[in-house]
């Protein structure tokens, strides 16, 4: 697990320096209106890619040792994945913007979903991080071409073939690595596998279009109730906020593949431990890390973006502050995965959607940027729920009074500092 959380850590530093390099460049290339058109796009495959009900399942049942008949029938999987959200693909991008980009969604979608098996048999041989990595790498490339390119062609229906084409590439290198020993391919969906995974399947997609609220409706409420300018501004925002954000996530996907594992091999109490002493460094280190940030916030943005990006009150210290909350939930996710539960996700994230469009259709009209920031804050009552949830569940010994103190004091203290920045005298004056 080391191991594959360094390789992955190292490509997700390398990810974020390009990001924090081409991100200026293309807001100032192709102004914050263009960017915004961008970002909607990047948003849009984001979203659907999280929506594959094949790749969760996958994952758990190679790395827990499916067994030879069932691993021949599971990629039947990514057919029916394939067939779902192709259309959805088509559909959310001819009408978000036009024609063109719903053909670039469906066809990076279909790409996408066709890596998860590939992708899931390294996992269960413990190379996630090299599967990983590839999908890092590629994108660092994809970034860089757009960037060049809206040096010359400041389009941006122009920039987003360069992502399309990145999906082509992972998949052609991640199902290379995997090798000769991927199940044969089945193109009609098998009634067996649909039987057998169906309740976890319809989980799993309840638990993805949660999210998919969760990670959206602050962007899409603001796009609907503002300019293309305020926007951008926001978009940049929180792009830049997620650079950070990508830790956490190749947390969750080193963190996977490896408790499916443990879970299997040690049993629940062992695995429990070993999973509560991991996350309370982790912890600890995001909250110092973000901290930083928090502070020098404003110079960042001022450096990163000019002087129009602080002419408005700044919300990216309060995204960072949402950036360490959402860290509990891709700390716990994983963890729950692994021992078979989504139904707790999905309720977590499906009444943390349902807070979130109630916020955001409230404050966003209002507010704007800053309503959009509450709205994407109160997202996060989904990881508090999840916390509670394992609070309640995992042994006493395991988890230990001291260790619930500490996490509700490092919350409190960084919800305190970003409020601060955001709100304080400094910045109103």
């Amino acid at each position: 697990m080391l191991r594959n959380l360094a390789q992955l850590l190292s490509t997700n530093a390398l990810t974020s320096v390009a990001g924090l390099l081409c991100l200026p460049l293309l807001y100032r290339s192709l102004g914050a209106s263009g960017y915004g058109h961008l970002s909607l796009f990047l948003l849009a495959l984001g979203l659907l890619s999280n929506l594959d009900l094949s790749r969760p399942i996958l994952v758990r049942e190679y790395s827990a040792g499916a067994e030879a008949g069932d691993r021949s029938k599971l990629p039947s999987l990514v057919r029916v994945s394939q067939l779902l959200l192709a259309p959805l693909a088509l559909l959310v991008g001819t009408l978000t913007v036009g024609l063109p980009m719903g053909l670039a969604l469906a066809v990076g979608i279909l790409l996408f979903v066709a890596t998860s098996e590939p992708y899931a048999e390294l996992c269960a041989r413990g190379q996630v991080g090299t599967a990983a990595s590839i999908r890092n790498l590629v994108w660092v490339a994809a970034f860089l071409t757009a960037t060049v390119l809206s040096l010359s062609i400041p389009s941006p229906a122009a920039l987003i073939w360069p992502f399309v084409g990145a999906n082509l590439l992972i998949f052609l290198l991640v199902r290379k690595r995997a090798g000769t020993r991927l199940a044969p391919r089945r193109w009609l969906p098998d009634a067996a596998v649909l039987r057998t995974h169906g309740r976890q399947a319809l989980d799993i997609l309840g638990l993805s279009l949660a999210v998919g609220v969760v990670t959206s409706v602050d962007r899409l409420l603001l796009h609907a109730s503002c300019d293309e300018e305020v926007f951008g501004r926001y978009s940049a925002q929180y792009d830049l906020a997620l650079k950070v954000h990508i830790l956490s996530t190749a947390l969750g996907t080193v963190l996977f593949p490896a408790l499916s594992r443990l879970f299997t091999e040690r049993g629940h109490l062992e695995a429990a431990r070993i999973f509560v002493q991991r996350a309370s460094w982790i912890v600890l280190g995001y909250f110092l890390f973000l901290g930083a940030l928090i502070v020098f916030s404003a110079d960042v943005l001022r450096i990163l973006f000019g002087t129009d990006m602080t002419q408005a009150r700044p919300v990216y210290p309060l995204l960072l502050v949402g950036v360490f909350l959402g860290l509990f939930g891709h700390l716990i996710t994983p963890w729950q995965r692994a021992c078979g539960d989504y139904r707790t996700q999905r309720r977590a994230y499906a009444l943390a959607a349902l807070v979130m469009v109630a916020v955001g259709l409230v404050l966003i009209p209002r507010y704007h940027m800053l309503g959009a920031a509450i709205a994407f804050l109160s997202a996060r009552s989904a990881d508090a729920l999840l916390v509670i949830s394992e609070v309640r569940r995992l042994p006493r010994e395991v988890l230990g009074t001291p260790r619930i103190v500490a996490l509700c004091t490092l919350t409190a203290g960084l919800v305190a500092l970003g409020l601060y920045h955001a709100f304080g005298p400094e910045v109103v004056g």
